[in-house]
């Protein structure tokens, strides 16, 4: 009959040896899916261990959770065929990242008119650590570095990797006093806080700084204090700031 006719005909097309160098539909689509698969496990490959926000509602009821399958951010660096990148970027292996208010909006959403972010992300943009690589000549693998966000709210320091701008870093020299959890901290409100004393303070002033055991606020009275001001009043915000302010 013509069904058996049929039948026959497709088997016989299925038992013919494909020829070497196909350039048929189906060669393209294997070649393609190759491709993807090698991707796919490369990015398998380098996984990350990140804190997620998941949710909305501010730090106390914010669902959060500890991920294991993140892919690592990675350079990339620019291709010979491909134009190079502006802005030079830096992979660092993260040892310390502290959070400030702006995270705090993050969290809770209040930062929508300047930045948009989609949950799930990773909050935390001041970090310190170590160059894993660069793109950048001023840095080299293996150097501890302070680095910080920039122009609105950063976003991917709770990791264990974080890409930063290598215009947003600083080097420093790890000692007893200064480890990285201390750089950590100073990495926005530092250099902030010095910005205001230089162009502000002069010596002989009398300074007033609201929150002075914050993390800018104590930046704030040490370095007032450097720059020659007659007296440095705060006003604290906790129990025990009087005690920190003294140190």
């Amino acid at each position: 009959s013509d069904c058996d006719a049929q039948l026959d005909r497709l088997a016989r097309l299925r038992a013919r040896p494909r020829r070497r160098g196909a350039r048929g539909w189906h060669a393209r689509c294997g070649r393609v899916g190759v491709r993807r698969a090698a991707r796919r496990a490369r990015r398998r490959a380098l996984r990350s261990l990140v804190i997620q926000v998941v949710g909305r509602g501010g730090a106390r009821v914010l669902p959060r959770q500890v991920a294991t399958d993140v892919p690592a951010p990675t350079l990339g660096g620019a291709t010979k065929a491909a134009a190079p990148r502006k802005t030079k970027k830096l992979l660092i292996g993260v040892r310390a990242c502290s959070l400030s208010p702006s995270d705090y909006r993050m969290l809770s959403g209040d930062c929508a008119l300047v930045k948009t972010t989609r949950v799930p992300f990773v909050p935390g943009g001041d970090i310190a650590g170590v160059v894993l690589e660069s793109e950048s000549d001023e840095f080299a693998t293996g150097d501890a570095v302070i680095a910080t966000w920039g122009p609105f709210f950063g976003e991917g320091g709770l990791a264990e990797r974080a890409a930063v701008d290598a215009t947003l870093a600083a080097p420093f020299f790890p000692s007893d006093r200064l480890g990285f959890v201390e750089a950590a901290a100073l990495a926005n409100s530092a250099p902030r806080a010095l910005v205001a004393v230089e162009q502000f303070v002069r010596a002989g002033d009398r300074v007033l700084v609201l929150g002075g055991s914050g993390g800018m606020g104590t930046m704030l009275v040490q370095l007032a204090k450097r720059a020659g001001a007659s007296r440095v009043v705060a006003k604290k915000d906790r129990r025990g700031a009087p005690a920190l302010l003294r140190r």
